[in-house]
């Protein structure tokens, strides 16, 4: 005997209505899914990140270094690695002044 026999037809009536707004709440959630996201530089070396949500527009947040350096090893762990980060070496890395040395 299922659950939906047991209950009186307005008991049934309210199960049905109460699934009715959870399908609702979920296409809600689903509309606010990102769509797709990129990465690029904004003013004083921080690094940018952007979101493009169903309906086409775009939210972003600016990351300093540290936070950056959290993200990558927050999406390194969610999939089971860890990884090493080290600065380059070169003039492309922003880092004024640094001496491998």
């Amino acid at each position: 005997m299922s659950v939906l026999e047991t209950l009186s037809k307005e008991g049934r009536r309210e199960f049905t209505k109460a699934e009715e707004e959870i399908i609702v709440c979920s296409r809600k959630g689903d509309l606010n899914r990102a769509r797709s996201f990129s990465v690029g530089v904004s003013l004083g070396g921080q690094t940018e990140l952007s979101v493009r949500r169903n309906d086409g527009t775009t939210v972003w947040i600016p990351l300093q270094t540290v936070e950056i350096i959290g993200l990558i090893h927050q999406l390194a762990a969610n999939v089971g690695c860890n990884v090493e980060v080290q600065p380059r070496e070169d003039s492309s890395s922003g880092r004024s002044g640094h001496n491998a040395n």
